[in-house]
């Protein structure tokens, strides 16, 4: 398998090696309690990596960043362990919109989430979360107040998923946090569901 990943990224090279991604200034600690965040979003290598992650189907780069995540979640995982919590997670990619995922033909949180699960002991669980309805673009508005309305209600846990989170613990995976209002939506949707202790991890901020 190792040798498969080596000839794949030899013939499809990504867009950041790793050595790359260790040139990335860190993120600021997003403001939202339980949420991480690997990279600078405001620095312009933090833009290009979130762009190529939106625009490519960056499979090898994805494996490369969801390996980061595991290592920044390393020590909170731990601590949450003694206490019985974040022992088996279920991972949720964030979803998105109908519009953008038939334009990229993919969902770039999914290649991350999958990865991940792999490496924290966890359930990797596509389509379990759903957007109900189309919003507009998060970075067209400027107002938080307006964000925070533009999400409202847009997700929910498909109805034939929902014991697969009820009294289990989450983390869900996406590219960007900025005001916090999506994963805060995608939080307030599995509540709903019954989930015990959520927590987000991010690509940048």
């Amino acid at each position: 398998m190792k040798l498969f990943s080596a000839i794949v990224e030899i013939l499809f090279p990504p867009s950041f090696s790793k050595q790359d991604l260790t040139s990335i200034p860190s993120a600021p600690e997003p403001a939202e309690e339980g949420v991480f965040a690997l990279f600078d979003y405001h620095h312009s290598k933090g833009k290009r990596l979130i762009y190529d992650l939106k625009r490519r189907e960056e499979r090898v780069l994805s494996k490369h960043i969801a390996s980061l995540m595991a290592e920044h979640l390393a020590e909170y995982l731990a601590d949450q362990g003694m206490f019985g919590c974040f022992v088996a997670p279920v991972i949720v990619p964030l979803p998105l919109s109908r519009k953008s995922h038939k334009t990229r033909g993919f969902n770039q949180n999914n290649l991350m989430a999958r990865h991940l699960a792999h490496l924290v002991g966890g359930t990797y669980e596509p389509g379990l979360l759903i957007k109900t309805k189309e919003t507009k673009k998060q970075a067209l508005i400027k107002s938080r107040r307006e964000r925070y309305l533009n999400v409202k209600g847009s997700m929910r846990v498909s109805d034939d998923r929902i014991h697969l989170v009820r009294n289990r613990d989450v983390i869900l995976v996406d590219d960007l946090v900025t005001s916090g209002a999506t994963i805060g939506e995608a939080k307030r949707a599995l509540e709903k569901a019954g989930a015990r202790n959520i927590i987000a991890v991010t690509v940048g901020h």
